[in-house]
This record gives structure tokens, C-alpha cells and sequence, in this order.
């Protein structure tokens, strides 16, 4: 079965501890597009393997050969390990470091690409018969369901991501995201989060609201306490409540003029 195995853990140290204390002979390491061997396993026990450094790592992946063994992208929640380190994987979960389930690998073919498959075979009208109603599936679809759908999803990742973090070693630049993208998606209706930069004892969110892409100043988030500093709190709510008027305004109108020119054709 071609599959990876996805592993949840938060005892990131532990778990790359083990890795690499295992892993210690004929293999590659890749860390943030630095390349590393097995002689370097020492010192990256010493200086990478913590909690901290980890979480701010954003790839990693460790090769023997041409075969990748383990690897995460973005954040090591995001973490897996190749089907064949099985037994390494439930060693781990036996001693309660980490939990892990099979994620198998399906290919997916586009609708045209499994119409061609069988093209050959099937008479001219079984197909249109089979191609129309696929082409039409996406006509009677409720634009607002689908974007409430897509929001409660994100919404949903973004809960999980904020779940992640832990206070003991301080607020990282990538949990300082993480913090700022929740708080946009829960609070911050018409607007944009365009990244976070260093402020000293705080990180500064770079961010606009409003039609007119107005910059909020002030928006910072504690280093320490992950806690969010915001004098332009009302502002922003303000803008919202403007935003959120005009766009109410712009759908009763598109909706009066269809109805106006199907009422004139």
C-alpha cells in the first residue's frame, strides 16, 4: 500500500532525539535548505534539538540514499515518516511520544482524464450523457454555502494551529502569524494581514482595513505573553461596520438589476 505515515506530537525534542540518534549513519539531512551529514548529528543534537528551535524550523527532512524517511513543510505539525520506518513509529508510540495514523497516497485524475481513459470504448451519446451532468455539477451550487463552508474550514485549521502553541519558551515569528491570522479571520471583516516584523519586546503586524486598504499602526503582539496590543482596535471595528455596509449595498443592486433585466427581456 503506498502510504506515509502522519505523526502528532509535541514533544518535538524527544521525538528528533531519537530520530537522530537512530538515524545516525549513511544519511542526509536537510534543514531550512541547509545541508547536513551524519558527522554533523552531534552538534545538531546540541544547538537544533529543541522545542524552540524546531517549531521555527519550517522544512526539514532527512534522506538515506534517494529514499526520503521523515520530513515536515511549514511547521513540524505537519510531520511524517516513510512506510517503511513503521516499526521505529510504534516503538515511539509505545514509550507515548508521539501518536500516528496511515495516510494513504490515491492518484487523482481529473474528469476529462477519465473520460479519455475510456473514450475508445464508449459509443458518442454515453458519453455526453456521462459529460453534461459533470460539466453542469457546479451550476446549481449556492455560492454562499460554499464560501460559509470554505470559511468554517479555514477557521477550523486556524484553531488548530492556535492550539499548538505553548508560552513557556515565548512567542516565534511563525506563532506570531498564527496569532494575527486567527485574529483577522475572527475580528477583522474587510481587510488584509500582509506579515509580522520584528519590534523589539513585541511583534509588529503589518496589516490594513477598510475599502481603501488603510494601514493599522499599533497592532503588536507580546513576545512573552502572546497577548495582542491593539490601540487600533476600534478603528478597525469601524471600518468593518463600513465595509460591511457597502458591500450589503452593492449585492442589492446587482440583485435589482438582474431582476430588472430579466423583467425587461
Amino acid at each position: 500500500m503506498d502510504a506515509w505515515i502522519f505523526i502528532e506530537t509535541t514533544r518535538y525534542s524527544e521525538f528528533f532525539r531519537q530520530v537522530l540518534g537512530e538515524y545516525s549513519e549513511d544519511v542526509s539531512i536537510e534543514i531550512d535548505r541547509r545541508q547536513y551529514g551524519a558527522d554533523d548529528i552531534p552538534r545538531l543534537l546540541k544547538e537544533w534539538c529543541t522545542n524552540r528551535k524546531i517549531r521555527g524550523t519550517r522544512d526539514f527532512m532527512l534522506r538515506r540514499g534517494n529514499r526520503i524517511l521523515f520530513w515536515f513543510h511549514d511547521h513540524p505539525r505537519e510531520l511524517y515518516a516513510a512506510l517503511s520506518e513503521r516499526e521505529f513509529v510504534e516503538r515511539l508510540e509505545r514509550e507515548k511520544v508521539l501518536r500516528h495514523r496511515l495516510m494513504p497516497l490515491k492518484e487523482k485524475k481529473s474528469t476529462g482524464r477519465r473520460l479519455l481513459d475510456f473514450w475508445p470504448f464508449t459509443p458518442f451519446w454515453t458519453v455526453l450523457i456521462v459529460l453534461v451532468p459533470v460539466l453542469c455539477t457546479g451550476c446549481n451550487r449556492d455560492p454562499d454555502a460554499v464560501a460559509a463552508k470554505e470559511r468554517m474550514a479555514t477557521t477550523a485549521k486556524l484553531r488548530r494551529q492556535l492550539s499548538g502553541i505553548t508560552l513557556q519558551d515565548g512567542i516565534s515569528q511563525s506563532e506570531a502569524e498564527i496569532i494575527a491570522n486567527f485574529y483577522f479571520d475572527r475580528n477583522v471583516g474587510c481587510g488584509a494581514f500582509n506579515g509580522i516584523r520584528d519590534g523589539g519586546s513585541f511583534w509588529i503586524v503589518n496589516a490594513q482595513s477598510g475599502l481603501a486598504g488603510t494601514p493599522v499602526n499599533g497592532f503588536h503582539i507580546d513576545k512573552v505573553t502572546g497577548k495582542i496590543l491593539s490601540p487600533s482596535a476600534q478603528a478597525t471595528r469601524t471600518h468593518r461596520s463600513r465595509c460591511d455596509r457597502r458591500i450589503g449595498h452593492a449585492l442589492v443592486f446587482a440583485r435589482l438589476y438582474a431582476v430588472l433585466r430579466v423583467l425587461s427581456g
